[in-house]
């Protein structure tokens, strides 16, 4: 692997408004869809082999909801026809838009890795945890591969049995957890009122070391 890329996609539009998103905490969030001034094969051609010196992963994530955006499947597809590896970082819940990459990449599948962010409370208040599990047995059916994060907030202390349950049920291992940033004052602080021994053992709680 030569290069490792991120790409912000340019959307801030998200079906979920999860507590502890920094553009809410920031008070950024306008819900606006990004503008695109590239066609997907002007960034397949500009993501080229040659221009980056061998194969590459490019990693896709964006401020809001990244399958949001319905240009993804084609911009992937020309990724991927590049011969590079693609990251898509996503809240799970966008049936259709899974559909419709599953489908435009045939034949690229094992180049394609999700990292499905489980966003529990948002998730099961809007009814869609069992979309979410559905979306990640259909991309690993058709040979993608996945990873289930979770972001390690207070608000999830009292539902740590449930999410592992959940998690052992339909993926067959615990999520990795991922350390959540306060940036509400400009701060770089982990966003928890508990003590630092608290706040690692509320970790340990989901994903014993």
């Amino acid at each position: 692997m030569r290069r490792f890329i991120e790409c912000l996609i340019p959307n801030s539009t998200c079906n979920l408004e999860c507590s502890y998103c920094y553009l809410i905490q920031q008070g950024r969030r306008k819900q606006e869809k990004g503008f695109y001034k590239y066609s997907p094969e002007t960034i397949g051609k500009g993501l080229s082999k040659e221009r980056l010196g061998g194969v590459s992963l490019i990693s896709m994530t964006a401020q809001g909801e990244t399958m949001l955006s319905a240009e993804i499947p084609e911009i992937a597809r020309e990724i991927l026809k590049q011969g590079h590896f693609i990251n898509i970082t996503t809240n799970g819940t966008q049936t259709k838009r899974f559909e419709k990459l599953l489908s435009v990449t045939e034949g690229f599948h094992s180049h394609i890795h999700i990292s499905f962010s489980f966003h529990y409370i948002e998730l099961k208040k809007r009814n869609l945890i069992e979309t979410f599990f559905t979306n990640i047995k259909k991309v690993r059916e058709a040979g993608c591969s996945i990873l289930l994060q979770i972001n390690l907030v207070d608000e999830y202390i009292p539902f740590w049995n449930e999410i592992k349950e959940l998690s052992l049920k339909h993926v067959g291992a615990l999520p990795q957890v991922a350390l959540t940033r306060d940036e509400s004052n400009g701060t770089f602080k982990p966003l928890t009122k508990l003590s630092f021994e608290e706040y690692a053992d509320s970790h340990r709680q989901v994903n014993p070391i």
